[in-house]
C-alpha cells in the first residue's frame, strides 16, 4: 500500500476518471467537474492499517544504501511512529514519460525525441514504459509495454496550445497494480493555456495518488519558486508553480538541466534504489489529512537530501 492509499483506491480511481472523461471530452461538463471537485476531498479509508512510504534517500546526487528502520525517524501529523520495515525496492516499476509537444517547445522536441528512445533503452527487462504526449489535447502515443519493443516516436510534432494539467491527471490515473511501481517523468516548459482542469487540482491529486513524479523544465526557464497567484500572474507560470508542488509532494522533485537523459537516469536510478518505510498509524485519528514528515538520524545526516510523499488523506 502506498501512503495508505491502497487502502481504498477504489475512490480516488473513480474520481479521477470521472475527471479524465469530462475534461478530455467535453470542456462545459469540465468545467462543472471542476466546481464539483472543489467541493469534495478523496479520502482514503485507513481500515487495514499499515501505511506505506516511499522514501528516497541521496547524498548528493549518489543514493545512500545499506539504512534500517532504526535509521529513520517518521512522524504522522506530528506524533512519532514506529516503522517497522524498511528495504529497497527491486520490485518491477511502470515508467510513464509525459512529453510536452505544443509550439512553446519547438526549440527542445528534437532533444525530447531522443530523449524518450534513450531513457527507455536504460530501464530494466522487468521494467514497462509508455509515452504520453500533450499539445492541445492528451494522447498516449504507445500503452504501457516492454522497453526493447519499438518506440514509434517519429510522429511527435511541436505545435498548438498546452494542455499540460490534464496531462498530468491523465498520467497520474495509471494503476501499475499491487506488485509493481509507477514512476512519471514529465519533460515540459510546464505552460498550460488549454487545461479544463485548474492547477491545483493537479496538486491535489499529486498528494492522493501512488506515484512519484520527477519534472524535467526546459532549459529556456529560469527555476521556478512556488508563491501564491498574485496580481498580474499568468495563467501559466501558476500552471508550473503547481507542477513544481506537485511534483515535490508526491515525493519527486524538479530539475533544471539541458541534458534530459542525464537527468532520467538519475531519477531512475534513485526511485529504483528508494526505500519503502511501513508504519501502522498510532495516536493520531484516522479521518482527514495525515502530514508526513520523515527523516535520516545517521551521524552524517545533516549532509542527506531525504524525499518522501508529503502525506495522504485517511477516511
Amino acid at each position: 500500500m502506498g501512503c495508505g492509499l491502497r487502502q481504498s483506491s477504489e475512490l480516488i480511481w473513480v474520481l479521477i476518471a470521472s475527471a479524465l472523461t469530462l475534461v478530455l471530452s467535453d470542456p462545459v461538463a469540465g468545467r462543472a467537474w471542476r466546481i464539483e471537485a472543489a467541493r469534495q476531498q478523496a479520502v482514503f479509508h485507513a481500515g487495514v492499517n499499515a501505511v506505506r512510504v516511499d522514501v528516497s534517500v541521496s547524498d548528493g546526487h549518489i543514493p545512500v544504501p545499506g539504512l534500517t528502520s532504526a535509521d529513520f525517524s517518521l512522524s504522522d501529523n506530528g506524533v512519532d511512529q514506529s516503522v517497522e520495515a524498511a528495504a529497497i525496492e527491486t520490485v518491477p516499476i511502470d515508467v510513464t514519460l509525459l512529453v510536452d509537444t505544443s509550439a512553446s517547445t519547438d526549440g527542445v522536441i528534437a532533444r525530447f525525441k531522443t530523449a524518450v528512445q534513450r531513457c527507455a533503452d536504460l530501464l530494466r527487462p522487468i521494467d514497462r514504459v509508455r509515452l504520453v504526449t500533450v499539445s492541445n489535447r492528451v494522447d498516449e502515443v504507445f500503452p504501457m509495454q516492454r522497453p526493447d519493443r519499438h518506440l514509434p516516436i517519429a510522429t511527435m510534432q511541436a505545435g498548438g496550445g498546452t494542455a499540460v494539467n490534464d496531462a498530468m491527471i491523465y498520467a497520474f490515473a495509471w494503476d501499475p497494480g499491487p506488485d509493481r511501481r509507477h514512476l512519471i517523468v514529465a519533460f515540459t516548459d510546464g505552460e498550460d493555456n488549454e487545461s479544463t482542469s485548474p492547477p491545483d487540482t493537479v496538486v491535489a491529486v499529486a498528494s492522493r495518488v501512488d506515484a512519484v513524479m520527477h519534472v524535467v523544465l526546459a532549459d529556456a526557464y529560469a527555476p521556478l519558486q512556488r508563491a501564491p497567484l498574485a496580481a498580474g500572474q499568468t495563467a501559466e507560470l501558476a500552471s508550473r508553480s503547481a507542477i513544481v508542488d506537485a511534483a515535490k509532494r508526491s515525493g519527486g522533485d524538479v530539475h533544471h538541466v539541458t541534458d534530459a537523459v542525464a537527468a532520467f537516469k538519475e531519477v531512475f536510478d534513485d526511485f529504483r534504489q528508494s526505500y519503502t518505510l511501513y508504519y501502522t498509524p498510532r495516536g493520531v485519528p484516522v479521518p482527514g489529512w495525515h502530514d508526513i514528515l520523515v527523516a535520516v538520524r545517521t551521524p552524517n545526516a545533516a549532509h542527506l537530501i531525504v524525499r518522501a510523499r508529503k502525506g495522504y488523506a485517511g477516511g
